[in-house]
């Protein structure tokens, strides 16, 4: 088992994803990226001095999906985004 997606598509021929105890979907990693989506993730590093003006431009550019997106900024110079689709 893993919660890690990058690890079943690695290693698995068959995945099976639980939501709520109950089996959500299951296929090849191929086959459920085609039907459910992939997931799009970045990280930026920026200077520290730049993240929130970046993270403001950021939060612009994806102002129409900010409900089922994450967008996060570190003090360190660190701008992180992904989706955050909760199973139904």
């Amino acid at each position: 088992t893993t919660h890690a997606m990058e690890e079943a598509d690695l290693l698995s021929d068959t995945v099976a994803i639980m939501c709520n105890g109950s089996l959500a979907a299951c296929g090849s990693p191929l086959e459920l990226k085609t039907q459910h989506g992939s997931a799009i993730q970045f990280q930026l590093t920026i200077k520290k001095e730049n993240v929130m003006n970046v993270l403001g431009e950021v939060k612009r550019q994806f102002k129409s999906c900010l409900d089922w997106v994450s967008i996060e900024a570190g003090d360190a110079g660190y701008l992180s985004h992904s989706n955050k689709r909760e199973c139904t």
